[in-house]
């Protein structure tokens, strides 16, 4: 505003700021000083009260320059003294912009109108202090200034605000008082007092409008700068003035099309913007935000948007949607000033079908059934049903439908319906068929090496991603597969710190479709670590025969707790592995940070009923976790060597005993045999050897019939004269027995055979000779220095009034066995041929014969499998029992030995053997009495002298005891 009063006046870039004073004082004789008159005598002294702010340079002033030489003065501001505003009542004012008062370096600020209501009308004094510097200058020296003394002043300058009879504000609708404005302000109430004066807008009306006593500005129709006065009368103060800034607020609009329920509709925003006057301002979006009608206003948005905005409704109807924006405009060094503004349109929301689809029958041999569903619709029908199951395009067809995928892995397919109103929606999910293993592949043994062995790893679907993966286990500790060389399926995310699997994971490892229709037993077994945290996270296996995807209802959880077989460890997990129903069984905790643990469990509980029905069952290897986090470096699960597997494991079950021993033995025969027959039990194989115990008085006549076999094989084991003595499968069962042999009984029988024993035959020639030929595969690796042996054993041997049940007769061909050898490739298919002459003094009844076939590793003692023929049909030899029985064994001393061992026999083929069959090299000096052996070099223990003189081939146990020195 402008007043009568002499303030002269500028316009200032962004406020309204109207006057500058530069005060320059000139005293050419330092004997006239400078006074508070002289100093401020040029400014005005009054002041109208109006809306705005005043802004005062106060300059230091200094002498004017002369054509001779001459002295002055110069003051400069000391800023660091707080200036002083005195009010017409004495007090002081302080410095608050709310006051009307505000001092910055070398700028003083002052608001009339505000001063006025806080502190009144009338004289008011600013008091500044200054340092007054006594200068001499040279005009012929340009730059040569003198300074003399300097001393420190304080001058004061006497203002008036006079009470004015006009006043004069406008305000927004909205009260807010204006003086810098955005152009999408709807109208400015201007108000004055008294009333009936005068308006102008840039001289003239233009821009105002009269609405009954009201008078009102529109800023879209006006300048950037604008002024506007009101004069009532004439006289001092009766016209004032202001400027406004007016600022063009860009044009944002965006574009919108009428949609359709749950269509994901776009918004395009465009701008259209002014060109600013040279000088004047900048401008910049700051952020904006949608109000869609349908929900709660959305967050802001940092502008330019990365991709189009779009939003679907989820009702239908008609929807104003408003596009909120903030833009801020740079008026000058730290002038900042925002406007806001809102664009909205108005959209049509039609009738869309909502619609899904599931589908069935995962394994890849059948064909996949997709079931769709639909609803939602009451005011419009169904256009068309399409479908693209193939990748192909959309076809026509029907709700449900039926595809036949060519191969297995990941299928895309897509569902859309569309509608009367041209409204439609789209469905697409990810199908995967698995591949089929026919019976005629069993066993199905993945070792995951060489591939993933078909197998996938996956969630449920609309749940988070899956931490499975397929490679050469590596993190925390689990470095290697089970067999320290290949690759597993294992969990590896870092989605959680110090967890390899993520927090809320619900996913698995989906294994292919098998047909296990022709298995009789089948076994599940596998090696797995579980690296878990303790009763927190878990994971399980399944079964499932249905065919359906994503439905845990159908799952079946195989096993309960059960350690001794590696099985569970855990119940009521809360991760909740597989979504049990019950239980919530599954492996958790850290019990495998060491080794991997081998896990095995019969399927016969957990398969359909009817063997037609297992001819698809899939297999998942199913992870659960909650959303908590110790913290503690876990690796998560790993497993490898899958396996399913006929249960066609054959537990040998090793007997050392006394025929006098007739209540251990009464137990074992429990153990072992079917009750009321001699038949062995399912699974089982026996052997059954007698020796000669210290303990017992009476020598075993058993033992004396075939006292070389027997005392073999107890050398083997290390079996000693306390009888009696279980070995199941080469492992030495503690008495008493019957417990532990039950718990490795069940447990060898869960294993997977590594040697299966294809057929063994006996054919007995014209001669006597019996040609026993042995075909049997290797189907894991073993060592090479394996043996095969087959046993021929007496069914049933009654004495006096006990019987004897498998016992011993003969080790074919010897007791060493036969070398199983390299296995170039798996499986190994091998053949042992045998030829054996029975003799008749070894057995009792030839009707009662059989043969006992078995595979052992001599450097662990581990049996790998067993078979029992026992339809051996033969004719006793020539020889008979009493003439075998006629012959003598050598005699040999001294047993122990210490140095030589002496054998009194005519034949040189001697040689000697330790208990896992390798031929020890010893030198031998033949003499009148027989060969001479030296045992000085071999270590100390029992060995096995077998001796051939032709007639008959002799096993004997020696002991070697060397004396100390």
């Amino acid at each position: 505003m402008k007043s009568p009063c002499p303030v002269p006046a500028a316009r200032f870039h962004g406020l309204l700021w109207i006057l500058l004073f530069t005060i320059f004082i000139h005293q050419k004789a330092i004997a006239v000083p400078l006074t508070n008159a002289s100093f401020f005598n040029i400014l005005p002294s009054t002041y109208c009260p109006d809306d705005r702010w005043f802004v005062i340079n106060i300059l230091s002033p200094s002498d004017a320059v002369g054509p001779a030489k001459i002295h002055g003065e110069k003051y400069e501001v000391l800023n660091n003294f707080s200036p002083s505003v005195e009010a017409p009542s004495g007090t002081t004012v302080n410095f608050y912009e709310d006051n009307g008062l505000q001092w910055k370096p070398d700028v003083f600020l002052m608001n009339p109108y505000l001063l006025s209501q806080r502190a009144g009308f009338g004289q008011f004094m600013l008091s500044a202090t200054y340092k007054r510097t006594a200068i001499q200058y040279d005009p012929t020296a340009p730059g040569n200034i003198a300074e003399g003394a300097t001393t420190v002043v304080m001058l004061s300058f006497n203002f008036e605000i006079l009470t004015s009879p006009v006043t004069f504000n406008f305000r927004t609708l909205n009260n807010v008082d204006g003086g810098t404005i955005c152009n999408n302000t709807s109208v400015i109430e201007l108000k004055a007092t008294p009333a009936g004066g005068d308006y102008k807008v840039n001289g003239s009306l233009s821009g105002l409008s009269f609405v009954g006593n009201k008078v009102l500005l529109d800023p879209k129709i006006l300048d950037y700068s604008t002024s506007v006065t009101y004069q009532y009368g004439g006289g001092t103060c009766s016209k004032l003035e202001t400027e406004l800034t007016i600022l063009p607020v860009p044009d944002i609009t965006f574009g919108i099309s009428d949609g359709c329920l749950g269509e994901e509709i776009p918004f395009a925003i465009a701008v259209q913007a002014s060109t600013p006057p040279p000088g004047t301002y900048t401008w910049q979006f700051n952020n904006y935000f949608w109000e869609f009608g349908d929900s709660p206003a959305q967050s802001s948005k940092a502008w330019p948007p990365n991709v189009p905005d779009r939003h679907a409704f989820q009702h239908t109807g008609y929807y104003t949607v408003k596009l909120n924006f903030q833009t801020e405009f740079t008026l000058g060094p730290d002038h900042p000033f925002g406007c806001a503004g809102v664009y909205e349109k108005g959209v049509v929301i039609k009738e869309a079908p909502v619609i899904d689809f599931a589908w069935e029958n995962v394994c890849v041999d059948q064909a996949t059934a997709f079931k769709g569903t639909m609803q939602g619709l009451t005011t419009t029908s169904v256009k068309d049903i399409l479908w693209d199951l193939d990748g192909t395009g959309y076809q026509p067809g029907t709700l449900n439908a039926n595809f036949t995928y060519a191969t297995s892995g990941l299928h895309t397919a897509k569902f859309k319906v569309t509608t009367s109103n041209n409204c439609f929606q789209e469905k697409e999910k990810e199908v995967y068929k698995m591949p089929v293993i026919a019976a005629s592949q069993l066993p199905y043994i993945e070792n995951f090496d060489t591939g993933n062995g078909n197998w996938l790893e996956g969630t449920n679907e609309n749940l988070s991603t899956s931490s499975w993966t397929w490679d050469a286990p590596s993190g925390f500790v689990l470095q290697g597969d089970a067999s320290g060389s290949g690759k597993a399926w294992f969990t590896q995310s870092s989605a959680a710190p110090n967890l390899h699997y993520g927090l809320n994971e619900k996913s698995w490892v989906h294994s292919p479709c098998l047909d296990l229709n022709e298995m009789k037993s089948p076994v599940l077994s596998l090696n797995l670590r579980s690296l878990l945290q303790e009763q927190i996270d878990g994971v399980v296996i399944q079964v499932d025969s249905s065919g359906k995807a994503f439905d845990d209802a159908e799952w079946v959880t195989v096993g309960t707790m059960d350690e001794t077989h590696g099985w569970y460890d855990h119940r009521g997990i809360p991760g909740n592995p597989g979504n049990q129903v019950l239980n919530q069984y599954g492996w958790s905790g850290k019990r495998d940070d060491a080794a991997w643990r081998y896990a095995a469990v019969p399927l016969d509980n957990y398969l359909p009923a009817l063997p037609a029905n297992r001819k698809r069952m899939r297999f998942r290897v199913a992870l659960g976790s909650q959303n908590t986090n110790l913290m503690a470096p876990l690796d998560g699960f790993a497993f490898d060597n899958f396996a399913i597997t006929e249960r066609d494991r054959i537990i040998l079950a090793e007997w050392f005993t006394h025929v006098s021993l007739k209540t251990p033995n009464d137990l074992f025969n429990t153990f072992s045999l079917i009750p009321g027959t001699d038949e062995v039990k399912p699974s089982m194989v026996r052997l059954e050897y007698h020796l000669n115990a210290v303990k017992v008085s009476e020598e075993d006549p058993l033992h004396e019939q075939n006292p070389s076999v027997h005392n073999a094989r107890a050398a083997y084991y290390g079996v000693t004269n306390d009888l009696p003595l279980l070995v199941l499968d080469g492992t030495p069962i503690a008495n008493p027995f019957q417990a532990p042999a039950q718990t490795t009984f069940d447990n060898h029988a869960l294993e997977i055979s590594k040697v299966r024993f294809d057929a063994v035959t006996a054919q007995q020639n014209a001669g006597g000779e019996v040609d026993v030929v042995v075909h049997y595969t290797v189907l894991q690796p073993i060592a090479p220095d394996s043996r095969i042996r087959v046993a021929v054993v007496e069914k049933v041997v009654k004495n006096n009034s006990t019987e004897s049940y498998y016992v011993v007769r003969a080790m074919l061909p010897d007791v060493v066995g036969n070398r199983v050898g390299d296995q170039d490739q798996m499986p190994a298919t091998k053949m042992l041929h045998i030829t054996w002459q029975p003799d008749a003094s070894q057995f009792n009844d030839a009707a009662a014969l059989a043969l006992v076939a078995f595979a052992q590793d001599d450097n662990t003692r581990q049996v790998f499998q067993a078979l029992l023929m026992d339809n051996l049909s033969i004719v006793q030899a020539t020889i008979t029992a009493t003439e075998r029985g006629a012959k003598t064994k050598p005699n040999v001393y001294p047993n122990p030995a210490d140095a030589f061992i002496q054998i009194e026999t005519k034949t040189p083929d001697v040689k000697l053997y330790n208990t896992v069959g390798e031929e020890m090299p010893v030198a031998i000096t033949l003499s009148d009495r027989g060969p001479n052996m030296d045992v000085r070099q071999l270590p100390g223990g029992v060995y096995i002298l077998r001796i051939n003189d032709r007639e008959q081939i002799t096993l004997q146990k020696v002991l070697v005891v060397h004396s100390r020195p």
